[in-house]
């Protein structure tokens, strides 16, 4: 609807915005706002840098996950694993009262772990949008403590998640049509199958093999 009401051609949808929601939100042009592909095409054309893509030089895991735990360790946090919240906890007045974390068994002891509400000075969420709205307390979206924060939250109900599956194949050998030293970025492409691609054994110091 954007390009249309600008009188832009349909090959300027075909051959570059198709492939550029694709690759930024997983879903076709016509599924997210113009907003987001003009954003990264101002900032390809207008910044020096803009297009260039930083990897991981090693699997997620050890070179991500790891060092914002020593990170959080070091000052004296805590980051629990295996301890997923249940609810979230809301006093009278709408503010949080604590984390209700469910027990598991413990993989090493075999115990049940205690279900426990747990409390902090601030509560951030970095789950998906549909593993939210589960956890969203009723008086929040009903406007029992205060309704503009029914308003507030009722915002994300129309709100849908893209499930993306990230696929690692290492072949016996370089494909010829894409064997090149120099290919160290992603491809972008149109395909509701394969929308974003790279050569991990070029991009990713710790996958480097000049032979796969």
């Amino acid at each position: 609807e954007w390009l249309k009401r600008r009188g832009a051609p349909p090959s300027i949808e075909q051959e570059i915005f198709i492939a550029m929601a694709k690759a930024l939100a997983f879903v076709d042009p016509d599924k997210v706002s113009a907003t987001v592909v003009l954003t990264a095409l101002n900032r390809f054309l207008q910044e020096g840098d803009g297009s260039k893509i930083a990897f991981l030089d090693g699997a997620p895991p050890e070179r991500l996950c790891k060092p914002l735990v020593e990170y959080i360790e070091a000052r004296g946090g805590r980051v629990l694993l295996t301890r997923p919240v249940e609810r979230i906890e809301v006093e009278e007045n709408g503010l949080v009262r604590g984390l209700r974390v469910r027990g598991i068994r413990d993989p090493k002891t075999g115990e049940m772990q205690q279900t426990v509400t747990m409390k902090a000075d601030k509560y951030i969420s970095c789950v998906p949008v549909h593993i939210f709205k589960k956890l969203i307390p009723k008086e929040w979206k009903d406007g029992t403590s205060k309704p503009e924060v029914a308003r507030f939250f009722n915002k994300l109900e129309p709100l849908e998640g893209v499930p993306v599956i990230n696929l690692h194949l290492w072949f016996d050998k370089k494909i010829e049509s894409l064997a090149s030293d120099k290919m160290d970025q992603l491809l972008f492409s149109r395909s509701k199958l394969l929308s974003v691609y790279a050569d991990m054994s070029n991009s990713c110091r710790e996958y480097h093999d000049p032979d796969r």
